[in-house]
């Protein structure tokens, strides 16, 4: 699918908040699943995902945010119910799912991401960079 400048740039911002929101997520139920009385009454309980699914299913019902919509049609997305169900998945798998997918649609690949830089041969002390 070939995107216009517009509909890449509207794009590339609604992906952007779906990395957004994935982030601010997994910080703030954070609180909720380190609390020592989540620990001890619901710890093992499989419990984390339908919470955080719950969670983020309510952002994206609030938002109407529906990132696959905004993919196929970034300037007017049609927000669907099945898409923000799906949308919320996303957000629920969390923020490096989500900048996967961001990464994907840029064409970046995790290589270009997390390669060092050269290494550079140490100077003597007091020679000109």
């Amino acid at each position: 699918m070939a995107y216009d400048d517009n509909q890449f740039l509207a794009l590339m911002l609604v992906l952007l908040k779906l990395v957004l929101f994935s982030m601010v997520l997994e910080r703030a139920l954070v609180i909720l699943f380190e609390w020592r009385w989540y620990e001890r009454l619901a710890s093992g309980k499989g419990l984390k995902v339908p919470i955080t699914y719950g969670v983020a299913l309510v952002i994206c019902e609030i938002h109407r945010f529906d990132v696959f919509a905004a993919i196929y049609n970034p300037l007017d997305p049609k927000v669907t119910e099945i898409g923000m169900f799906l949308t919320a998945a996303v957000l629920a798998g969390g923020s490096a799912g989500a900048i996967t997918l961001f990464q994907g649609v840029m064409r970046m690949t995790k290589s270009a991401q997390t390669k060092p830089p050269p290494a550079q041969p140490p100077q003597a002390p007091g020679a000109a960079p």
